[in-house]
């Protein structure tokens, strides 16, 4: 799990041979300081300059090109130092837990059909893709006595936590169990990279009426900090009228794993409301 505490751009233009000017804008980071994540930023531009002056594809950026370009607000570690789980804000505002070994399974449903014909005339069931999910969660924590999931709905699907055992995100256990239970393939492959599972824990702005944040993380003048500190205060503000998750069922095994105890109780803190809200 990587989120590096420095972040710089650096912007590099060059000359085309038919006179035309590019600029070449990247972002560098390093856990050093902030002047090395300048130095990182330089090197960046100017390998990409290098390669279009070259006559080389770009190419785009893809996980596991670079980490994540988020704003650290908490870091959980465990009585030995290792770190359990960091909290970081997105792109688009939200609050998001990276749990290190903690394993969240995101599963999007389709929205609700209206009954088909067959159903209104012989009063037929097929199941909805909400019970086909949660059966398929059952089902899983039912193949082994030791197996535990915390399941919650959220407003687009369900949201699994495995409770019984730490996973690694890049195990072949953890990736075949997402894929299974029907995790998005980018969800999947984010994880992998960034080497944590990572599950929201503050509504989306647009749910709650509000748009996405202005500028990006770092924030480069004071003027944007301050921009952004505006729409921090109306987005706290609206918080308390949604939650983002609502708890199902706890399948399988009912105990908490030591390691996994503290990402279930950081978690349910946050995205587990006192009162009936809706979900965002």
């Amino acid at each position: 799990m990587h989120f590096p505490k420095h972040w710089a751009k650096a912007t590099h233009s060059r000359t085309a041979p038919n006179g035309k000017t590019f600029n070449f804008t990247c972002w560098g980071w390093s856990d050093e300081s902030a002047e090395a994540a300048q130095r990182a930023a330089s090197a960046r531009a100017e390998r990409v300059t290098a390669r279009f002056l070259s006559g080389q594809p770009l190419g785009r950026y893809g996980y596991g090109d670079r980490p994540l370009r988020e704003e650290q607000l908490e870091v959980h570690d465990d009585e030995a130092g290792r770190t359990l789980a960091v909290i970081t804000r997105n792109s688009y505002g939200v609050l998001v837990l990276n749990a290190a070994r903690a394993m969240f399974i995101d599963i999007d449903l389709p929205e609700a059909k209206p009954a088909g014909l067959f159903n209104v005339l012989f009063g037929g069931k097929k199941p909805t893709p909400e019970a086909e999910a949660l059966a398929r969660l059952q089902q899983w924590a039912a193949r082994r006595p030791d197996h535990g999931v915390r399941v919650y709905r959220t407003a687009a699907g369900l949201r699994g936590l495995v409770t019984s055992h730490p996973i690694h995100p890049a195990d072949v256990e953890a990736q075949q169990t997402l894929r299974t239970l029907g995790s998005d393939p980018l969800y999947i492959a984010l994880c992998r990279a960034q080497e944590c599972f990572r599950a929201r824990l503050t509504p989306k702005p647009w749910r709650c009426g509000l748009a996405n944040p202005p500028g990006s993380y770092p924030r480069e003048t004071p003027e944007a900090e301050r921009r952004f500190q505006v729409w921090a205060q109306r987005y706290e503000s609206a918080l308390s009228q949604y939650a983002v998750c609502r708890f199902i069922a706890h399948y399988g095994d009912p105990r908490l794993h030591p390691a996994i105890a503290p990402i279930v109780a950081l978690h349910d803190r946050y995205v587990l409301a006192t009162r009936e809200l809706p979900l965002a």
